[in-house]
């Protein structure tokens, strides 16, 4: 009976630690309004960089360009404002999305 109580407790232990663990995925705003690289945390809000389950909203009004600078993985992107013109630079650098995205009026790729 004692063993099987370690068990759960260790087990209990264990998931509690993997939650712990785990990043809920992040919507980041794009900020800058002058454009810039996307691995600058500053360029984001909050100020960290887009990861692999995030979501990215390039929607900030005006014209502007925003640089893949490296090779990225995220969940999702929105691209484009109501005004102005959003244009996002791959450079030969490649973009994974791993969800549905959207490109809007505003927006060039």
């Amino acid at each position: 009976m004692k063993c099987t109580q370690r068990r759960r407790l260790w087990w209990l232990a264990a998931l509690v630690l993997l939650v712990s663990l785990t990043t809920p995925a992040a919507t980041l705003t794009w900020n800058n309004p002058a454009g810039g690289n996307w691995s600058v945390a500053t360029n984001w809000s909050p100020n960290q960089v887009p990861g692999a389950g995030d979501s990215a909203l390039i929607t900030l009004n005006g014209m502007y360009t925003v640089m893949v600078d490296g090779a990225i993985t995220m969940g999702s992107l929105t691209l484009g404002g109501s005004s102005g013109q959003q244009i996002l630079a791959t450079s030969g650098n490649s973009l994974t999305l791993n969800e549905a995205s959207s490109a809007n009026a505003h927006s060039v790729v």
